[in-house]
């Protein structure tokens, strides 16, 4: 097992409209970035594509969704990590 990828909210969390994250990727491949319930549904989808090793900012608006707990997801070819936010109104 290599070094896991991590996501990290730098935006303050409870979150009003707009989300900003750091992904650190530990491998380069085709990755997925999501938004999901608290049932594990995706609900707004942040990034899919190839992502090279490293540190990438990425931002979203969540401006559309309801209050409530949310889970940032980040799919790679070996992993699975998630990071919860709340949102507030």
């Amino acid at each position: 097992p290599g070094i896991p990828s991590s996501i990290n909210i730098l935006t303050s969390n409870p979150v009003p409209d707009k989300v900003d994250i750091n992904i650190q990727s530990a491998e380069t491949g085709d990755i997925k970035c999501w938004v999901s319930d608290l049932l594990g549904t995706e609900v707004k989808s942040v990034y899919s594509g190839t992502l090279n090793y490293g540190s990438h900012d990425m931002n979203f608006d969540v401006s559309g969704l309801s209050a409530g707990v949310y889970y940032i997801v980040l799919e790679t070819p070996t992993q699975i990590v998630t990071k919860r936010f709340d949102i507030i109104r």
